[in-house]
Formats: structure tokens, C-alpha cells, sequence
């Protein structure tokens, strides 16, 4: 339906709509946040928040700790930093942006 001077409301939501984004995984989206630096929960939160990348959960901040703790293949815990601080265990991955 294209807009129409009948349909003013339906114009004002077509015209406001923003691009659609590139689809990241919930752990594409944490590991492009974290980069190469170490951050705790709450941080990764803020970051995902910032760019638009909070996960569809009703409990972000547990479902991001579970991606942080269960994700040993891509996240690990940093020794030199705070209690409970992780990092992208390498930077050789990559995030599909298609």
C-alpha cells in the first residue's frame, strides 16, 4: 500500500521507518560490543543498549550472562581484571554482517 493523503497516519509511519539493520546473533552482537575489551554483564548491556542490539528477552541481563558463561569456544573469563569481567578469547572472529 503506498501512502496515501487518505491515510495520513499510515504515510507518517512509512516515511519514519528506519532501514532495516543487518540480522547478528544475540552472541555476533555481544562479541561485536565487547571487541577486544573486558566487561562484566552490566557493560555488555549498556553497549548492546547504546546500539540498538538488546536482545528479545524478557531478562536481558541473565541471558547475556549465559552467553558470556556458556560460550567458552568464544568468551573467557579475565584473570586481570574485575570479578565477573569476560573477553572475546580471539580476535579472529569475525561477525557475519548479510
Amino acid at each position: 500500500m503506498y501512502p496515501s493523503p487518505k491515510y495520513p497516519m499510515a504515510q507518517a509511519i512509512l516515511l519514519s521507518e528506519e532501514p532495516a539493520r543487518p540480522s547478528l546473533s544475540a552472541i555476533e552482537a555481544v562479541t561485536l560490543v565487547m571487541g577486544d575489551r573486558s566487561m562484566n554483564v552490566l557493560e555488555v548491556l549498556k553497549a548492546l543498549e547504546a546500539g540498538t542490539l538488546t536482545p528479545a528477552s524478557q531478562d536481558p541481563r541473565t541471558y547475556i550472562s549465559f552467553i558470556l558463561s556458556q560460550n567458552k569456544d568464544r568468551f573467557e573469563r579475565d584473570p586481570s581484571a574485575g570479578v565477573g569481567d569476560y573477553r572475546v578469547i580471539t580476535s579472529d572472529w569475525t561477525v557475519a554482517h548479510s
